[in-house]
This record gives structure tokens, sequence and C-alpha cells, in this order.
């Protein structure tokens, strides 16, 4: 961000929950089922962080995940039928937006780095 007025203005929009967007996948199968779809923005829970992605990686679970092989992985982590969770990416890079109330370690600002599930952090790192 180069502190443009498009910036302050997707910054603000961003807040309001009106341009969340995130990739996700309703079907097993290649790349072609991912679809990048504008989402609530998810409520954080006492122990959780909401982190704004500024960049996240694939790795390899995302991508067994993405196609459902090995059939295996369909039992242990997602769904049979379809993917769960739907949105994709674990890997992130980020600024904190908000902490739960039993977060003492992270704060809004903070820089961070961690696992994901989706787009709640799950383990973030202050960088």
């Amino acid at each position: 961000m180069d502190g443009s007025s498009n910036d302050t203005n997707r910054d603000s929009h961003y807040r309001s929950g009106k341009d969340n967007k995130a990739i996700v996948q309703e079907k097993y199968g290649s790349s072609e089922v991912l679809k990048l779809m504008e989402i609530d923005k998810p409520a954080v829970n006492d122990d959780a962080v909401l982190v704004r992605v500024h960049a996240a990686g694939v790795n390899w679970a995302d991508w067994a995940m993405m196609r459902g092989v090995p059939y295996l992985f369909r039992f242990m982590f997602g769904g049979l039928r379809g993917p769960r969770p739907t949105i994709r990416g674990t890997d992130v890079a980020g600024t904190v937006e908000e902490v739960g109330k039993n977060v003492g370690h992270l704060h809004p600002g903070d820089e961070v780095f961690g696992w994901c599930e989706g787009r709640v952090c799950r383990i973030c790192l202050r960088w």
C-alpha cells in the first residue's frame, strides 16, 4: 500500500465486511474448480485471531485437498462428496485485524505469518 486514496478506500471497504474475498472450492477436481468469491467476514471467537491476509501460499496439502486424492484425505480431513473446509489456503502472512479476549500475545496491527484453516488464523507468529 502506498497511502493513496484507493488504498484508504479499500481498507475501509474491507473493514465494513463488504469486500472480503476468498478462493472457494465446492467440489473436488483440478484448479478449474476454484472460484474467487465474496464471503462474509468471519466472527472471531475468544481464542482466535483474525488476520487480513497480504500473501498466501499453496502447499501440497492444499493441492491434495483440492483434488481429493489420495482418497484417504477425504475421510481424514474433508468430506466424501465435497471438500470441507471449502476455502483453500493454509500458509499466510498478513496483519492482525482482531483478537479474541483470551489472546494476549498478539494485538491488532501486528504483522504475522503462520498456518490457518481457510480464513481464521490458528497459529500466528509476530514478525
